[in-house]
């Protein structure tokens, strides 16, 4: 597969600021004549915090990807965009990695979080990313 062939992944988290990233993912993508991916990963532990005695882990395995998945596609409709959205159960560093490895992404889209100084001491999704990806990766700032 040539470069041309080879895809953009876009990760988003559920900030504020995944309109965002997702915006400039696409920007990037364009400008390659690459399709786009945009992936969220999600984990159970971060994500599943209301009625988890009530449901069967399978049940909430699957609400959690539901949300994470509609989430995606109302983001990517508002941004008028085909790309193809991809909800995926993982942790995010490692989620992340593994679905633009998958891909054989050229561009790994990823934004940055503005924390204090213990996130930064024990790393970001963002920086771990950039340390474990199998490709570029561009890191979108947070807008002032």
């Amino acid at each position: 597969m040539n470069a041309l062939e080879r895809p953009v992944v876009i990760a988003l988290d559920g900030s504020p600021r995944a309109a965002g990233v997702l915006e400039r993912g696409l920007e990037l993508a364009k400008a390659l004549g690459a399709k786009a991916h945009v992936v969220r990963a999600v984990s159970i532990e971060g994500e599943a915090h209301e009625s988890l005695a009530e449901k069967t882990p399978a049940q909430v395995r699957d609400d959690v990807l539901s949300d994470a998945a509609r989430d995606l596609r109302v983001l990517l409709y508002h941004a008028h965009t085909d790309a193809e959205p991809h909800a995926i159960l993982a942790a995010p560093v490692s989620g992340i990695c593994e679905f633009a490895r998958k891909a054989d992404a050229q561009l790994l889209v990823v934004g940055s979080h503005g924390y204090g100084a213990l996130e930064r001491l024990l790393g970001t999704t963002a920086a771990r990313v950039v340390e474990n990806a199998p490709c570029d990766v561009y890191v979108v700032r947070a807008r002032a």
